[in-house]
């Protein structure tokens, strides 16, 4: 489905005529003039470079489409204040759309850092209840592996609940 959307996506803009910079900064001009068809035009105009900019990025940790929409929201933004702009707006909206999904990167790597951890603290969770079977012939308190594990027992109740309802999904 995502590769559906993300073809039928680019085929369409792929009858927009793309922009150079100088008529980025042309329209830029307008734009800050309060000329709305220059707003529609840069909107339009740009859709390209996004595009470009994202696949620029090596969106393989994230979906390419989710990279263009952080794109086009940053166009967005860059257009809705057209004042806060250097002297070269084909560089400064560059600069916009590269921040904005270096964003989406970080996050998602952040992300992924969370849940390897979570997965890591799950197993020790885990591998300390199975020591404390065998060697007390009972499953264990979750006092008892909040103690071996240094934590707070409320916050290996909810490692444990979280454990829980992963395997109740499955």
């Amino acid at each position: 489905m995502a590769e559906h959307s993300e073809s039928v996506y680019l085929n369409e803009i792929s009858f927009l005529p793309d922009l150079s910079d100088e008529e980025i900064r042309l329209l830029h001009e307008k734009l800050q003039s309060g000329d709305r068809s220059a707003y529609d035009r840069l909107s339009e105009g740009c859709l390209k470079r996004i595009v470009r900019a994202a696949q620029a990025v090596k969106p393989g940790r994230v979906p390419l489409m989710d990279l263009i929409q952080e794109g086009n929201l940053a166009l967005l933004s860059f257009l809705s204040d057209p004042g806060d702009v250097t002297d070269d707006p084909a560089k400064s909206l560059d600069l916009a759309v590269f921040q904005a999904m270096k964003a989406a990167l970080d996050l998602e790597s952040e992300e992924k850092k969370a849940g390897e951890e979570l997965s890591a603290r799950l197993n020790v969770i885990d591998r300390v209840c199975m020591e404390i079977a065998e060697k007390e012939g009972r499953e264990a308190t979750v006092e008892e592996v909040a103690e071996v594990m240094k934590m707070d027992p409320a916050d290996v109740r909810y490692l444990m609940q979280i454990a829980l309802s992963a395997v109740k999904k499955d």
